[in-house]
């Protein structure tokens, strides 16, 4: 999978998340609070995984 490839699998998921979130009804500073913390969440488990695979 090519670099483009990979950007634009995560922009549709991102949209994915909006409009799941929007249909769930998230409100304004619900959706302030999850731009904040989606990436944490994001960064803590890519580095689960990372560790993961260093232990293997």
């Amino acid at each position: 999978m090519d670099a483009m490839e990979s950007y634009k699998n995560a922009e549709r998921l991102a949209k994915e998340i909006l409009k799941m979130c929007t249909e769930k009804g998230i409100t304004l500073k619900e959706l302030q609070m999850l731009k904040t913390a989606l990436p944490i969440a994001i960064d803590q488990k890519v580095e689960e995984c990372l560790s993961k695979e260093r232990l293997s």
